[in-house]
């Protein structure tokens, strides 16, 4: 079948040639480019204790009072999260290894829950997450309170490896529940608006 068979001939010769010259780097820069997705920073049950890391030890009251039945990986609304009781539990810190790495560019968001917060005397909780020792997040939530989802999202301008130590920081006064839903990595354009 000769080019005029094909239909070319009406085209020019050099067209299917030129296209291919400029359509192939295309395609080569648009295969490069990974699609990246959402993923989580940490994971819920790779929680530990970790006194020895607490980016706020001024804050630690004397004496702390936390049962490893106070926090744990519990079910909320569908979804797991880290859960405090602060009955049992008037202070904790905890730490892991983060599991993706950040690029400058994303965002980390972070989703905290309590309920409603009670004490008999007006306080201050206090929750806050550092990423390779650096504060991320933190928050100083007046007690008594009503119950609130805090939602947090950070830029990040610069990479940060996977393998970092990722501290989640608590403490508060009174008898409250606090769960940590999210701590997530979002490439740019998948953060809903």
């Amino acid at each position: 079948m000769s080019r005029a068979d094909a239909g070319w001939a009406s085209v020019g010769p050099e067209l299917p040639f030129a296209a291919v010259r400029w359509l192939l780097p295309l395609l080569v820069f648009l295969c490069a480019c990974e699609a990246r997705e959402v993923v989580p920073l940490t994971e819920h049950e790779a929680w530990a204790l970790a006194d020895d890391q607490d980016p706020w030890p001024a804050h630690r009251p004397d004496p702390v009072e936390c049962s490893g039945l106070s926090w744990s990986v519990e079910d909320t609304g569908g979804q797991e999260s880290l859960e405090v009781d602060t009955q049992e539990c008037n202070y904790l810190v905890v730490a892991q290894d983060s599991v993706a790495e950040v690029r400058a560019g994303d965002t980390l968001r972070f989703r905290l829950w309590h309920f409603d917060l009670f004490s008999f005397d007006s306080a201050e909780a206090h929750a806050a997450i550092t990423v390779d020792g650096v504060p991320v997040f933190e928050e100083l939530v007046p007690i008594p309170g009503d119950s609130e989802m805090l939602i947090t999202e950070v830029p990040i301008d610069e990479d940060i490896a996977a393998g970092v130590p990722v501290v989640f920081h608590l403490h508060n006064h009174g008898s409250n529940v606090w769960n940590l839903i999210e701590l997530s990595v979002y490439p740019p354009g998948t953060l809903e608006e």
